[in-house]
């Protein structure tokens, strides 16, 4: 029993890393990454770009 203004919250976060088999080449491709200044906008960004891809970034700064 829950008792009144009690709740549980629960929150799963899925992690997918970019490896050859999920993401191939992407010559020729263009990305668009927000928030690319820091943390995993950036990171993403910096994949993206190691496979070739045109990568624009945006950010606050």
């Amino acid at each position: 029993m829950v008792e009144s203004g009690v709740g549980v919250y629960c929150t799963v976060y899925t992690v997918y890393i970019l490896t050859d088999d999920i993401v191939p080449n992407l010559i020729g491709k263009v990305t668009i990454v927000t928030g690319a200044m820091v943390g995993l906008g950036l990171e993403t960004a910096l994949q993206l770009a190691k496979k070739w891809a045109k990568v624009y970034i945006t950010g606050r700064s």
